[in-house]
C-alpha cells in the first residue's frame, strides 16, 4: 500500500437500527440507558454500523475481510487500531437510515522506536443522515510486523485525576464487543493466533472498546454534551489486566495499565 492507494472512496447505507444500541448498553452495564427509536446514538456508538459484510469463507488468516478493492494489500501482516477523532455535528438517531462516505486520506510510512517499519493509514468518513452532515471521522489503522513482546514504556507522568473507574476486560466482554461491531480479528478471541503468531503476551482488547469505555467514563461522571472527541492509542491492552480509567472535567482522559503504563489517552470537546 502506498501513497497512489489515496483518494479511494467508498459508500455504505445502514439503519441505526435499536437492538445493536441496546445490547452495547447491556455490553457495558449501563443499566440506566434504555436506548428507544428516536433517540440520539450515544457519541461513538456509530461504530456499531457500516461493518464489511464479507462472507466467513473469503476472511483472511487473521480474521479481517479480504484485500482489494478500497483497501489494497500492504505488506505488513499486524494490523493495529492507532487513532482517531471525530466532529459531531448532530446526532445520529436511533431508528433513521445513514450513509458513510469513506476515503483513503493518507498513508505514510515510519519507523517505531525499536527500528520496526510502520505504515499509517488514515480514513476519513463523512456520516450523512436526513440530507445532513451528522459526523465527519478519522481513524488511523497502524500495520507493522509481529513482534515477540510488545514494547516496554516508562509509567505515565503523575496527575492528579477528578474521576477514576477500574475496568477488568474478560473475555465475556471482548466477546461481546467483537459481535456487536463485527471484527472478527483474531486476536481478540483466538490466544493461539494473538500469542504464537501476532506476537501478544494475551488476547488483546479492541482499541476501539478502551476509547468508549473513556466516553462511558465522561458520561457517567462528565455528562456534558461534546462536540469532538479524539483518541491516541500508546500501547495494547490484555484480558485480564485491569484498566484503570481516568478523566476530569477539562475534557482530558486516558486508560492506563496495572503498571501504570498509558494505553490511550483521549480528550472531548465542546
Amino acid at each position: 500500500m502506498d501513497e497512489a492507494h489515496v483518494g479511494r472512496r467508498r459508500v455504505t447505507r445502514d439503519v441505526m437500527v435499536e437492538s445493536p444500541a441496546r445490547r452495547l448498553a447491556a455490553t457495558l452495564d449501563r443499566s440506566d440507558l434504555d436506548l428507544r427509536r428516536g433517540d440520539a446514538l450515544p457519541s461513538m456508538w456509530h461504530w456499531l454500523f457500516f461493518q464489511n459484510e464479507a462472507m466467513t469463507a473469503d476472511l483472511n488468516t487473521d480474521g479481517h475481510a479480504p484485500w482489494g478493492g478500497f483497501v489494497p494489500p500492504p505488506e505488513l501482516p499486524r494490523r493495529m487500531f492507532g487513532a482517531g477523532s471525530t466532529e459531531f455535528h448532530r446526532p445520529l438517531v436511533i431508528g433513521a437510515e445513514a450513509t458513510q462516505s469513506e476515503e483513503i486520506e493518507d498513508v505514510s510510512e515510519k519507523t517505531s522506536s525499536d527500528g520496526q517499519p510502520l505504515v499509517f493509514v488514515t480514513f476519513r468518513s463523512e456520516f450523512e443522515s436526513a440530507g445532513k452532515i451528522a459526523l465527519v471521522e478519522r481513524r488511523t489503522i497502524v500495520y507493522t510486523t509481529p513482534a515477540s513482546a510488545s514494547p516496554r514504556r516508562a509509567p505515565a507522568p503523575e496527575r492528579d485525576w477528578e474521576w477514576s473507574r477500574v475496568v477488568v476486560p474478560n473475555e465475556a466482554l471482548l466477546f461481546r464487543f467483537s459481535a456487536l461491531t463485527w471484527n472478527a480479528h483474531r486476536i481478540h478471541y483466538d490466544s493461539a493466533f494473538a500469542t504464537g503468531v501476532d506476537g501478544h503476551p494475551a488476547l488483546v482488547v479492541q482499541g476501539p472498546l478502551v476509547a468508549i469505555l473513556l466516553l462511558d467514563l465522561w458520561s457517567r461522571r462528565g455528562g456534558r454534551d461534546i462536540g469532538s472527541f479524539s483518541f491516541r492509542a500508546t500501547r495494547p491492552a490484555y484480558v485480564g489486566e485491569a484498566l484503570l480509567l481516568e478523566g476530569d472535567p477539562s475534557g482530558d482522559l486516558a486508560a492506563l495499565n496495572p503498571r501504570g503504563e498509558l494505553v490511550m489517552t483521549a480528550a472531548v470537546g465542546w
